[in-house]
């Protein structure tokens, strides 16, 4: 009955095993559900600012301000890489990675600089693009997410966007994350953040007013508000700031969210593939059981016709 007992062994190791997924499964879920609401929350609030920041920026400065000003010959490039800081979250961390070597050509990579968020995204960029093309990285940030995180790369961003020696400066700024499609799909998007666009901004906002209007049935709008400007040019440098700011933390909440989904998908999946190889060890502890009581069977009857 040794067989047996290893297959007991192996059963009571799996089981444990699987309380540990279906664990880690719940708390993804409840964290998940709090993402979600935080998700939800900037998304709205980074819509106001962007309806703001056309009404005031494009409207008063148009394209000469230095910061909605767009680049001709953008050449340099800064790449904004969000991914988890742990594992067991299937190919969370490794799709981005996978975005990453099939969408840069070798022009973006040869000048392209990185801001690296998450252990995973370090260790993705480090991979295949070295440790020199880091500028900035961050880690353990997604459960203790503040404004004051993405105000710190916003103005690093920025700061890199205005500089005064050419090496330094960048011409473009994108963000690259997994983006939140539903609690079973995420996707890797890489969105510019820099420079603006106010035909892009609008095309954004375009959906959102539509959808307001049928929602209040009255076409109501909160946009004509009146604004009283000392120093429209500082105000407005410093809504860029904010606007960026806002948009990083929306991709960060939006990469968290994407990866507790993610983990929670993936736990699920180790749950059930853990019950299937009980069910099997099961089956296969019952037959050997069997196998071993038939033998002993065998062994009383032939002792019984010898005597």
């Amino acid at each position: 009955m040794a067989q047996g007992r290893e297959i007991s062994s192996r059963i009571s190791s799996v089981k444990s095993t699987q309380k540990i997924t279906r664990a880690m499964k719940m708390v993804a879920a409840a964290r998940l559900n709090r993402a979600q609401a935080r998700m939800d929350g900037i998304r709205n609030y980074g819509r106001r600012i962007a309806q703001t920041l056309v009404n005031i920026g494009f409207t008063l400065f148009g394209d000469e301000h230095p910061l909605l000003k767009p680049r001709p010959s953008a050449k340099r490039r800064l790449y904004i890489v969000i991914a988890g800081d742990r594992g067991l979250c299937g190919g969370f961390n490794s799709n981005v990675a996978r975005f990453l070597d099939q969408n840069l050509t070798r022009e973006e990579v040869a000048s392209a600089k990185f801001f690296a968020i998450g252990r995973r995204g370090i260790a993705s960029v480090k991979k295949k693009f070295g440790e020199a093309g880091i500028v900035k990285s961050w880690v353990d940030v997604f459960d203790k997410l503040s404004f004051q995180l993405t105000n710190d790369i916003a103005k690093n961003l920025l700061s890199a966007y205005q500089a005064a020696n050419p090496k330094d400066r960048i011409d473009e700024a994108f963000v690259v994350y997994n983006r939140f499609a539903s609690r079973i799909k995420q996707e890797v998007v890489k969105e510019q953040i820099m420079p603006l666009s106010a035909d892009k901004l609008r095309e954004q906002l375009a959906s959102v007013a539509v959808a307001e209007a049928e929602k209040n049935h009255a076409g109501k709008s909160h946009s004509h508000l009146v604004y009283e400007l000392s120093e429209p040019q500082i105000i407005v440098t410093e809504m860029v700031e904010h606007w960026v700011s806002v948009n990083l933390f929306h991709a960060i909440t939006e990469s968290y969210a994407a990866e507790l989904a993610a983990r929670v998908s993936a736990m699920e999946s180790a749950t059930d593939a853990a019950q299937d190889m009980i069910d099997g060890l099961t089956l296969s502890y019952n037959r050997a059981r069997q196998t071993a009581i038939t033998n002993e069977l065998i062994d009383i009857v032939g002792g019984a016709n010898t005597m």
